[in-house]
């Protein structure tokens, strides 16, 4: 998902008490793109690799409907 997505589930892992941080990729960084950003570019979210899989299922819940 896009900057907007990665923000929504960032919220809810640090709610769930994951902490996290998202990166986005160069272009998007550099022109400071908000929303849902251009196609083709992402947001990525960066977890502590022991609560991977919850973090896997909890954006799964929010954004596989998208």
């Amino acid at each position: 998902p896009g900057r907007i997505y990665a923000e929504m589930v960032k919220v809810a892992l640090e709610q769930r008490g994951i902490p996290c941080y998202i990166r986005s990729d160069a272009v998007t960084d550099a022109y400071s793109i908000s929303g849902a950003g251009p196609a083709g570019h992402t947001a990525r979210i960066f977890v502590p690799e022991d609560r991977l899989e919850e973090s896997i299922q909890i954006q799964h819940s929010m954004v596989d409907h998208i």
